[in-house]
């Protein structure tokens, strides 16, 4: 049997790829101990860690680095839907958390301006 191939990749946090082959399997693949020395260093760049494209074998960046396939599909973790999805929604969660806090931080600081606006108004009506 060949060796599936990578048909696309996705750059996570903390330098994980998750990577989609062409017999259907979703998988991820820590880079971090690969990140080290001057060809693969330049892979601590997160800008430049997110250019990776696949060349229909494997995954490379710009500069040409890249992953042998073998070790690319054979060492990746196959992919937890179900957790993907919890994960993906704790992320969502939180993301909806910090808008309303901000929300919530930028109306009181709207009504301690108007609460201010108006008791300078009070008081220069007083006097």
């Amino acid at each position: 049997m060949l060796r599936p191939t990578a048909t696309s990749v996705f750059p996570e946090d903390n330098y994980i790829l998750r990577i989609v082959f062409d017999n259907g399997e979703t998988k991820r693949f820590d880079v971090k101990p690969y990140i080290q020395g001057e060809w693969y260093g330049k892979l601590a760049d997160r800008q430049y860690f997110c250019a990776v494209k696949t060349d229909g074998f494997t995954v490379v960046w710009p500069e040409g680095e890249d992953l042998c396939p073998d070790e690319l599909y054979d060492l990746s973790i196959s992919v937890n839907w179900r957790q993907l999805g919890r994960l993906q929604s704790e992320k969502q969660t939180q993301t909806a958390n910090i808008n309303i806090e901000r929300g919530l931080t930028a109306m009181r600081n709207r009504n301690m301006l108007s609460q201010h606006s108006t008791a300078q108004h009070s008081t220069a009506q007083h006097t």
